[in-house]
């Protein structure tokens, strides 16, 4: 019986043995799965963190481009108002130079007018003048004939006041005779 135990002994050894090399494989082929997954899970750790580093980046270059977009749109909403406010200022500007201009036209006919009737009125005070010296001339020869015709005069009445006054004193002297 020594030698079953023996073999039963040697074969429980193997037996063990044979079992500890195959924990031994089987926890082998664990830590290489273990490392490859601790490989793995460093690879995704890395892909993980990169990945979050780009989303950031992209996150704030979306939010740069965001604003500039809202900046944008803010400018061409100024910008716009500006060009509606210009634009209208210069319709309002085109239809005021139109009135100015129709108001011009219309002053430059007014004053040709004007100019022509100032030459017919100038034209006419100068014929005007001339028949106010021809008149001028004739009243002074009326007034130098009035004049000459006063003294004329005067002296008619002069003569006819001596001839009253010796009239006079002859009906005295005859009034004088007769009473």
């Amino acid at each position: 019986m020594k030698k079953v135990l023996t073999i039963l002994l040697v074969l429980t050894a193997v037996a063990l043995c044979a079992l500890s090399v195959a924990q031994w494989v089987r926890e082998n082929r664990l830590r290489e799965a273990i490392a490859s997954l601790h490989d793995q899970l460093d690879a995704e750790h890395k892909l993980r963190v990169d990945t979050e580093a780009k989303v950031v980046a992209l996150e704030l270059e979306n939010a740069r481009i965001s604003q500039l977009r809202a900046d944008t749109e803010a400018r061409l909403l100024e910008v716009t108002e500006e060009l509606n406010i210009t634009q209208r200022d210069q319709l309002q500007r085109g239809a005021s130079i139109i009135v100015l201009v129709n108001e011009l036209t219309k002053s430059r006919e007014k004053v040709l007018v004007t100019e022509k009737l100032l030459a017919e009125a100038n034209a006419a005070m100068e014929n005007r003048a001339t028949d106010v010296t021809e008149q001028n001339g004739a009243i002074t020869e009326a007034n130098a004939r009035l004049k000459q015709l006063t003294a004329e005069r005067d002296k008619a009445i002069a003569e006819a006041n001596e001839r009253t006054k010796a009239y006079n004193a002859l009906v005295e002297k005859y009034n004088k005779l007769a009473r």
